[in-house]
């Protein structure tokens, strides 16, 4: 009778999972097979036409100059971003945690407020703080004496360092909420012994409070590497990847070069940024995953 239960028990579970696995596979699993499956061929989606070539797609992309370009461009926008953001976040989110609860929640809060906000709506703000004649930023340059007509978003040299900047801007807040929470979990008498022992707040950082938050800080470099992979909405808002290519990163690249022209080829850029996610993702797990001790 007991063994009844338990069967009649499971198959109301599966029951209740079953909308969560069809929705996983309706949303996630069916468009990740249908983009490998057509990345082995030319697709005409207007004609509704599929010719498989193979690994044609993938042989065209590694000898494209434009491909490989747009793979620099991305590592130097990730190699930027996901240390800034990672850095930034942590300490802020020691500085706040400081005070323990008292500043936590409003400091959080505005924080977090660039998140709200969508990607293309940040765009258009940074647009404006960054316009060469008009902009916030190069009027206080200027009014300190910095001078000089910072073109931002409209030159190729520091276009670049500018979708970098609205980047970070956007992503650091959700990090700095989360480290802050992760912070504050960590048990107050750990301090208090290493205050006793004579450690410096520095001293406690590092050595107390980074290897307990070592999780957190795994997770966020997870998540800050595949949404600086996938940047797509801001980089479009402000420069579009230009000027002359200068921010076209593998999704703008993509998007721009060959959605519409070769949807094949363009599924074949996104299984292999699936896999590089997937791998790196493994890399930074294997590197800095470590079991936390008391």
């Amino acid at each position: 009778m007991r063994i009844k239960n338990l069967e009649h028990y499971s198959l109301y579970g599966y029951v209740f999972v079953l909308p969560a696995a069809l929705y996983f596979c309706a949303v996630f699993l069916y468009p990740i097979l249908l983009g490998l499956w057509n990345s082995f061929h030319t697709v005409n989606i207007i004609a509704g036409t599929r010719t498989f070539v193979a690994f044609q797609n993938y042989s065209r992309l590694f000898e494209s100059t434009n491909f490989a370009k747009s793979v620099q461009i991305t590592f130097r926008y990730l190699l930027v971003v996901v240390p800034t953001v990672t850095v930034l976040a942590l300490l802020i989110a020691g500085t706040i945690t400081g005070y323990r609860r008292q500043s936590f929640n409003v400091c959080s809060a505005i924080f977090f407020l660039p998140l709200v906000s969508s990607m293309v709506a940040a765009g258009m703000a940074w647009l404006w703080l960054l316009n060469p004649n008009l902009g916030l930023v190069n009027n206080l340059l200027h009014a300190i004496n910095i001078n000089g007509r910072f073109l931002w978003f409209t030159s190729s040299d520091t276009a670049l360092l500018s979708v970098e900047i609205v980047g970070v801007w956007t992503r650091f807040g959700l990090d700095v909420l989360i480290l802050s929470t992760a912070v504050l979990g960590v048990p107050a008498d750990l301090y208090e012994s290493a205050s006793i022992d004579g450690a410096s707040e520095v001293r406690k950082f590092f050595g107390i409070t980074i290897p307990l938050i070592n999780p957190q800080i795994v997770m966020i470099l997870t998540l800050e590497t595949i949404f600086a992979v996938r940047s797509f909405g801001h980089i479009n808002a402000t420069t579009g990847g230009g000027p002359a290519g200068a921010t076209k990163t593998v999704i703008v690249y993509m998007v721009k070069d060959l959605f519409h022209l070769n949807y094949g080829a363009a599924c074949a850029v996104t299984v292999l940024v699936i896999l590089f996610l997937f791998l790196i993702s493994l890399v930074q797990r294997w590197l800095l995953r470590k079991e936390i001790q008391y």
